[in-house]
């Protein structure tokens, strides 16, 4: 049944799944950025116990990097982080919408039934009605003489 909701309900539903493509590609861009982290600090810790075991090799310069790096993806992790929230905090306003677009849509059709319902009944109730009326006289006029006549039977 067609309500005059169908275009909102479509548009929440579009909105909803836009926020959902979003909050999946910055999960992915999460999960890419805490693995490139891992990566980070196991590729420290070896070039540390490297650097350790040859005192000859100057690793400053390397490490300040490093470091600089890490410090770089974990700004990139927070932000990431935080874009995410204020995904996941627009899905549930979104999803707030769509839950009470499809209450009102309930309520149209819930109505628009109930309405077709009493229609239906009170059609049926004038077609019995109609049979089992009580019979009245009527008074014929004709030939100068009033005459009662009995319904037919």
């Amino acid at each position: 049944m067609k309500t005059p909701y169908d275009t909102a309900q479509r548009i929440a539903e579009r909105r909803l799944d836009a926020v959902r493509a979003e909050m999946a590609k910055a999960a992915a861009q999460l999960r890419l950025i805490e693995l490139e982290e891992d990566n980070a600090a196991t590729a420290l810790q070896r070039e540390t116990l490297l650097a350790c075991d040859d005192a000859r090799m100057t690793t400053e310069r390397y490490f300040v990097q490093a470091r600089e790096y890490r410090s770089r993806l974990i700004a990139m992790r927070a932000a990431t982080h935080a874009e995410l929230e204020s995904l996941r905090h627009k899905a549930v306003a979104f999803y707030g919408e769509r839950i009470a677009i499809d209450t009102a849509v309930s309520r149209y059709r819930e109505e628009a039934e109930r309405a077709a319902a009493s229609a239906e009944q009170a059609a049926l109730d004038d077609l019995t009605g109609g049979r089992h009326r009580r019979p009245t006289r009527r008074i014929a006029r004709g030939a100068g003489q009033n005459m009662l006549l009995e319904p037919p039977r």
